[in-house]
């Protein structure tokens, strides 16, 4: 394994959440891409609700479970029972987080929960061949992000490295 790579790093050092700067990004999906990860976006410059109806639709919420996920519920036990993707094996998923710190802002302690039930799916999917992670991208390195608590460990300054 590479350790330079910025999706090996992501997924072994970061536990399934990093960071890059906004000006860093067109960079770092060319080379996701290059990876053949599939890139999903989650825009939360309008707040969590419509986020998490984006998150409902792209989890095909209603398909598999005959109701839509309640974006005003905010269950995060409900959201770590049906938190699946659907990767192929040896597939990649990039879950982007875009205006996330206006999120954190909103609700803190659900946005810290999202971020632990990625962490805990990136660790199962990575156990199975699968490489499934996020990708806050921060408006700048000053971030008020950078450094809050996860579970054992924080969000981690942006990356700085190449993007393969």
């Amino acid at each position: 394994m590479d350790w330079r790579r910025f999706d090996v790093f992501a997924l072994l050092a970061l536990r399934g959440v990093a960071t890059v700067e906004q000006v860093m990004w067109h960079a770092c999906e060319d080379g996701l891409r290059r990876q053949d990860y599939r890139i999903l976006a989650l825009d939360f410059s309008s707040g969590i609700a419509p986020a998490l109806a984006q998150l409902g639709q792209a989890l095909k919420w209603c398909e598999r479970f005959g109701y839509d996920l309640n974006p005003a519920s905010r269950s995060l036990d409900v959201l770590r029972d049906g938190f699946d993707f659907g990767v192929a094996d040896g597939g990649g998923l990039a879950l982007v987080l875009r205006s996330f710190a206006l999120a954190w802002r909103e609700d803190a302690a659900w946005t810290r929960g999202l971020l632990a039930i990625i962490s805990e799916h990136s660790l199962q999917e990575l156990a199975l061949g699968r490489r499934v992670f996020a990708v806050i991208v921060l408006a700048d390195a000053a971030s008020t992000l950078v450094g809050q608590p996860l579970e054992g460990h924080v969000i981690a300054s942006p990356w700085s490295g190449h993007f393969g």
